[in-house]
């Protein structure tokens, strides 16, 4: 029997769809195994059907080619079963004390069909792609042996926060950075020309943008308007997956900005950054998919690949980059509806919810919780209303909303 409680479980992707029935069921079929380091526990070739869960430790996979990756309990990458494809293509053991939670096969099966009606689409049901494995062991052995190419920060990007790192910076010579690039330099002038900035008078050039907004905005604004340069690739079917990507990023900027303006405390153009960079860690791993082109063509196993990959990718990219923890950390927990600190509201709750919002009237609005259902929903000054006032009051946005797309398409 498993010890831990049903909640324990549900941290889990493969069983967070699960009602408490099913994963009663599971707990008291399932086994709870306490490992100490430099055991194996799966062997390469080995053929049973049981299913591994990493509940606490950390685990070492090993490749035929000698490869090796390690997998913690607490990564993105723990939250999935461990080394699921039959044969096993990897020897498992032990890094550290490790706890398991391990069932077969036929106990998940019997487990869905408890409540079939209820269950239908939950994504245990499906049955894992030959090649999901391969992917994750790839992408995480890269990435822990700092071989994953991930890509540098575009150079107005830096040239202006260094400039900003720099005292005796003005506006004169932060003026002369954005004008590097005049397509920027449109953006910023229409910006703080918008309902948002704009004052009795027209600004007409990049100082007196500075000027009006100001540097920190000004700053968060110039990296906003560079991040499209990432979304980019050479081959036509992962460039489709880029586009998705990028419009879905700037739909949620735009409301997160608009969110962070109606809840006090927040800054409306550093949730914009974090809007557009929230799913980055996916834009890295479509980029290193070029081993994997059955992947890329299969848009169910593509999305499975980013959402166990891009928390952890875009982690490690953002901290390359030096960016804030405050962005870095909602980029480790974007589409965790669950997630509930202890503490006030915050940007990851912002952008979580802007997202929320943005599925709305989407094929997706049926894969996510309803608004009221998430926590960050209600740590923000918009749970204090009913979901339905919480639109009326971005339907009153709509405009500025669109304004904002505008701006980065």
């Amino acid at each position: 029997m498993i010890l831990e409680p049903i909640e324990e479980l549900q941290k889990f992707n493969l069983l967070k769809d699960f009602s408490d029935v099913q994963l009663t069921y599971i707990r008291e079929n399932g086994k709870q195994l306490d490992i100490p380091p430099k055991k194996v526990l799966l062997k390469q070739g080995a053929t049973h059907t049981n299913i591994f869960l990493l509940l606490k430790g950390d685990l070492r996979l090993i490749a035929v080619d000698g490869k090796t990756s390690t997998i913690s309990a607490d990564s993105p990458s723990g939250k999935n079963p461990i080394a699921q494809l039959r044969p096993s293509r990897y020897q498992v053991l032990s890094a550290t004390d490790v706890t398991l939670i391990v069932f077969p096969e036929e106990i998940l099966q019997a487990a869905i069909e408890i409540e079939e009606a209820e269950t239908i689409e939950v994504a245990a049901a499906q049955e894992p792609h030959e090649d999901f494995d391969s992917v994750l062991f790839d992408i995480l052995s890269l990435l822990h042996t700092d071989q994953l190419i991930l890509p540098s920060l575009p150079d107005i990007a830096i040239k202006i926060r260094h400039a900003m790192e720099d005292e005796d910076s003005g506006a004169d010579e932060i003026s002369k950075i954005i004008q590097m690039d005049q397509s920027i330099v449109a953006k910023i002038i229409k910006t703080a020309n918008s309902a948002l900035y704009g004052g009795s008078k027209k600004v007409e050039d990049c100082k007196s943008a500075y000027i009006r907004l100001g540097a920190k905005k000004l700053v968060n604004l110039v990296l906003s308007y560079t991040m499209k340069e990432l979304f980019k690739s050479d081959s036509k079917i992962i460039q489709a997956h880029m586009k998705s990507l990028w419009d879905h990023s700037v739909r949620v900027a735009a409301i997160s900005s608009i969110l962070a303006r109606l809840t006090p405390g927040f800054d409306p153009e550093k949730a914009l950054l974090a809007g557009l960079l929230h799913n980055i860690g996916a834009v890295v791993v479509l980029n290193n998919l070029g081993n994997h082109p059955a992947v890329t063509e299969d848009p169910e196993i593509l999305q499975t690949v980013l959402l166990s990959l891009q928390a952890e990718v875009g982690s490690t990219l953002l901290k390359k980059w030096d960016f804030p923890d405050e962005i870095t950390v909602v980029v480790e927990h974007a589409s965790d509806w669950g997630r509930n600190h202890d503490e006030k509201g915050d940007l990851t709750d912002i952008i979580n919810v802007a997202q929320l919002h943005s599925y709305i009237g989407t094929p997706m609005q049926e894969n996510v919780p309803p608004l009221d259902k998430v926590p960050a929903f209600h740590k923000l000054a918009l749970g204090q209303l009913t979901p339905e006032m919480s639109l009326q009051i971005l339907e009153k946005s709509k405009e500025d909303i669109d304004q904002t797309i505008k701006l980065f398409q």
